[in-house]
């Protein structure tokens, strides 16, 4: 499973980590699923008493927004924006089941997977300076929205390095 891959490949999972992560326990039937119709949205991942983060993915609009973790994912907007609410029910059963919204429900997961695979390929091949040029050419409007020290966590770099790069 993509997503799995992806949460376990950033905090590298043993017990120590994984009991330190700051959980927020999504209520049933929360609307952890939205559409971004308008704006921007980070998913971080908080670890510790002191909350270290660590950015998973930047989100743009006319994008399905799918936590990496239902359990351990935090999403913070990054200007004002406009979301379309679904819950994990309205998505099975509707999107996929009906055959006038399944082609909608294929293309959101295809571009999702897509996302995650070129994460996980930029994390696990490219070297600092090519993920911060990926970075730059696919989702430029990060560097405009997004504090360096989160751009750091999502290159997998220290911010100092961050800044020789820019």
């Amino acid at each position: 499973m993509v997503i799995r891959t992806l949460f376990h490949h950033l905090l590298e999972i043993d017990s120590q980590k994984q009991a330190a992560l700051r959980s927020t326990e999504p209520e049933p039937n929360s609307e952890r699923y939205v559409f971004l119709a308008k704006g921007h949205i980070m998913e971080v991942i908080l670890i510790g008493e002191d909350e270290r983060r660590i950015v998973s993915l930047f989100f743009e609009p006319d994008e399905m927004v799918v936590p990496s973790d239902a359990k351990f994912s935090h999403l913070e907007s990054l200007d004002s924006g406009e979301t379309i609410p679904f819950t994990y029910g309205t998505i099975i059963r509707t999107l996929r089941n009906f055959p006038e919204t399944r082609i909608h429900y294929q293309e959101f997961r295809r571009r999702y997977q897509k996302k995650v695979a070129d994460r996980l390929h930029g994390l696990e091949s490219m070297s600092a300076k090519e993920r911060f040029a990926h970075l730059k050419a696919t989702q430029g409007w990060v560097f405009s929205l997004v504090d360096e020290v989160d751009i750091a966590s999502y290159l997998g770099i220290p911010v100092h390095i961050l800044r020789l790069l820019m």
